[in-house]
């Protein structure tokens, strides 16, 4: 290993000083990303849609170049495991806030408990989302499948640690194969139903918001004008 420059120093570069990570006054502004450009209440969109990209990204490069799927595997997995983590959580929380229940996620990476307040809240809201007999049979299907990746990798160490806290091997002895392709396609209609739910979610939050403002505003108007000045 070469430490100090040489011949060959323009082919490998190390740190050097003054070097920063965030830094927002490169010319080239195009690759500039805004950290917190949606905000706090689109911020859950943001991140679980982050992570789903990144993983389809990556999915992409293997079938395209069809190598390092064996090196690739543990971050395309994390990737979609956080996205569905994260999907659920806000279905939770903002579910329950349409549905006017007092009740948040936990603090957990447990899918397998996560779903079941989820697919709880879809229920409830019904034919707030459109939900048909169809649906709760595709909702049963989901769970399956959510279930799969949920033993698989519980406490979302298994694709982002070789060891767990107890320095055991995170995956089992052995070889295992997993196709990446199909990996990708089964995500990507999870990500159609939880989307989608989470679409109809939102836009009704943002009804029901808008219809409080309203409401609000009658009633300031109706005061004003019968107590005038005593309203001030």
């Amino acid at each position: 290993m070469k430490w100090a420059a040489g011949e060959d120093s323009d082919q490998i570069r190390y740190p050097e000083k003054g070097d920063k990570l965030f830094r927002e006054d490169c010319e080239d502004w195009h690759y500039n990303a805004v950290i917190g450009h949606y905000g706090p209440e689109k911020g859950w969109g943001a991140y679980s849609e982050g992570y789903k990209i990144a993983g389809d990204i990556l999915v992409r490069y293997v079938i395209e170049n069809s190598r390092h799927q064996d090196l690739l595997i543990y971050p395309i997995v994390f990737n979609y495991r956080q996205w569905l983590e994260l999907t659920l959580k806000m279905i939770i929380r903002d579910g329950n806030v349409l549905l006017e229940n007092d009740i948040d996620f936990p603090i957990t990476h447990e899918l397998g408990r996560l779903w079941v307040l989820a697919r709880k809240v879809i229920l409830d809201l019904g034919d707030t989302i459109g939900l048909n007999e169809s649906g709760k049979e595709i909702i049963d299907i989901t769970e399956e499948i959510t279930r799969e990746l949920d033993v698989k990798d519980s406490g979302s160490f298994v694709f982002r640690y070789p060891e767990d806290i107890k320095k055991e091997p995170s995956i089992a002895t052995g070889h295992e194969i997993v196709n990446i392709r199909n990996f990708s396609e089964i995500i990507d209609k999870v990500h159609s139903l939880l989307f989608g739910i989470g679409e109809c979610i939102s836009i009704e939050l943002d009804n029901k918001k808008e219809w409080m403002a309203m409401q609000a505003d009658e009633y300031e108007q109706i005061m004003r004008s019968e107590y005038g000045g005593y309203y001030e």
